[in-house]
């Protein structure tokens, strides 16, 4: 029995329920597409139809400049991870953290590509990412019994890590499995399933319960497994997170620029054409004017125009033209968007001095510059010392005693392709 009165997949920590709607937000604002506009595109007003929106939804294309000034950092801090140094450790570790021997995930991946592609961008839009350190579960205590098995990593997002407390001793996190069907072997569904873990006297006890299935389970029957890694003096758990979120500012910047730009194309391909105009006597008019308005090919309802056509038009009355509306308001709203573009890119302090910088001086364009490089370098050390827990757990499961040294570069800089070459040459 769970040491709870209370169903323990129904806990969720303070933080998490003050933080979710955010997240939900930050991710869809990062990842743009198609969900990103049919949940945040709004209409104009009451007085727009609902399948004039519909319509207008569909001409609407993604902003993602948000989540591409976030990209910027992320390829920034990835470009340094060739000089990422690990020594020592396990064989294992370091046969891993190349690569070699299906990887650090057991899907070929190098320990940079695991941080860089799947760590990175969670930590810089989430704010927090978890990465679980696996190990298999071992047949005996003599190596050959044990060839081929070593730990192994796999990442929480922010979403799923529900519950932990101050200590480290207790954790609860959800796992995001597929549903098979039976007699075809192939995926027909997603389901869920929770991990419960626990410090005891003699190790960390794993507790795994099933997803939702109804509101009067019987006691205990949703646990599907329990056991004990013994020997372990922590949970294999290891938690990155940073002070602030890149998106929790720009996020919502995102979402203006969308729905601005959706009312710009709207007004484009809608009201911003020209018409034709002409002068008449009504008095003179009213003799040729059709009787029913059933007839409106007849003189005085409809005329033939183009570039071919020639009008007549009475002495003394102004020559027939076209006009349109002011691009007054159009040109408004468009400086407007490269605005709000510029603001995301200042709010994220991404490229001041090759943009738009700051200020007029060399010397700020310099503090600016170095203030950009200290927060890639705090970003930097998030990952190292996440990194070196990471060694840490990788070893107590190894049992060699040697545990692997990790050191991320000091400095970064975020330039430009151009700005590489010239420094190159």
């Amino acid at each position: 029995m769970l040491p709870t009165s209370v169903d323990i997949r129904h806990l969720r920590h303070p933080y998490y329920k003050s933080r979710i709607s955010d997240w939900t937000r930050w991710r869809d604002c990062y990842y743009g597409g198609r969900d990103f506009i049919n949940r945040y595109l709004e209409a104009y007003s009451a007085r727009e139809t609902k399948p004039a929106f519909e319509k207008r939804k569909k001409l609407t294309y993604c902003p993602r400049f948000a989540g591409a000034a976030v990209d910027d950092v992320k390829n920034s801090i990835y470009q340094r991870m060739v000089d990422i140094v690990r020594t020592g450790g396990p064989k294992s570790y370091q046969d891993a953290v190349q690569g070699i021997d299906g990887g650090v995930d057991l899907e070929g991946s190098s320990m940079n590509r695991f941080i860089g592609q799947m760590v990175l961008p969670e930590l810089l839009v989430m704010r927090k990412v978890g990465v679980y350190v696996d190990m298999p579960q071992l047949d005996g205590p003599t190596m050959a019994n044990n060839i081929g098995k070593k730990p192994y990593l796999y990442y929480y997002t922010a979403e799923q890590i529900l519950s932990w407390n101050e200590d480290n001793t207790a954790l609860l996190i959800k796992d995001n499995t597929n549903i098979k069907d039976e007699a075809t072997g192939l995926i027909k569904g997603n389901g869920s399933q929770f991990r419960y873990y626990s410090m005891k006297p003699d190790g960390v006890e794993v507790v795994i319960l099933n997803g939702f299935t109804g509101p009067k389970e019987p006691e205990d029957s949703s646990i599907l497994s329990r056991y004990l890694l013994p020997g372990m003096s922590q949970i294999p758990f290891v938690t990155f997170e940073i002070t602030k979120s890149l998106m929790e500012d720009i996020a919502d910047y995102q979402i203006a620029l969308l729905n601005v730009m959706s009312s710009d194309l709207s007004y484009i391909l809608l009201s911003n054409f020209p018409f034709y105009t002409e002068q008449y006597d009504p008095r003179a008019e009213s003799a040729f004017r059709a009787t029913s308005p059933t007839t409106p090919t007849e003189e005085g309802h409809e005329i033939t125009i183009g570039a071919t056509t020639g009008r007549r038009y009475p002495i003394g009355a102004e020559a027939p033209s076209f006009v349109h509306p002011s691009p007054e308001p159009l040109e408004i709203s468009m400086k407007k968007e490269e605005q709000i573009k510029a603001e995301i890119r200042h709010l994220l302090n991404l490229t001041l001095s090759q943009t738009e910088p700051k200020f007029a001086s060399a010397e700020s364009k310099g503090m600016d510059q170095r203030s950009l490089e200290a927060g890639l370098s705090a970003i930097g050390l998030v990952l190292e010392h996440g990194e070196r827990q990471i060694a840490q757990i990788w070893s107590s499961y190894d049992k060699n005693g040697q545990v692997p040294t990790v050191n991320y570069p000091k400095i970064y800089s975020l330039k430009s392709d151009e700005d590489r070459r010239k420094e190159a040459k």
